[in-house]
C-alpha cells in the first residue's frame, strides 16, 4: 500500500500497521526508485483523487499491478474502521 498524502495527513494518521508507506505524491517522480515495479501496488489518498493521479503516473513507469483505493482513506474507514480518524 502506498499512501500519498502530504506528511502532515500521514503524521495525524495512517495505515503503516497495515504495511502502507509513505511517499507524498510531489516526491513520487523522485522517489520511485524505493519501490518495487513487480509488486502489486494499492495507492491511496484520503478521497482518491491524488492516489488516481499516482496510480496513472506509476503504470506510465511500467508497475504493472496498481489499483487506486477509490474513494480513499474516507471510503475505507467509512466500510472497514469507522474508528480511523482520516484528517
Amino acid at each position: 500500500m502506498l499512501d500519498v498524502r502530504e506528511s502532515w495527513e500521514w503524521k495525524a494518521g495512517n495505515l503503516a500497521a497495515q504495511g502502507a508507506v509513505h511517499v507524498p505524491l510531489g516526491e513520487l517522480d523522485a522517489r520511485l526508485d524505493e519501490l518495487d515495479p513487480e509488486q502489486p501496488v494499492v495507492v491511496v489518498c484520503r478521497v482518491g483523487a491524488r492516489s488516481a493521479r499516482a496510480a496513472l503516473r506509476l503504470r506510465q513507469e511500467g508497475f504493472r499491478a496498481v489499483a487506486n483505493l477509490r474513494g480513499g482513506l474516507v471510503s475505507w474507514a467509512a466500510q472497514v474502521d469507522p474508528d480511523f480518524v482520516v484528517p
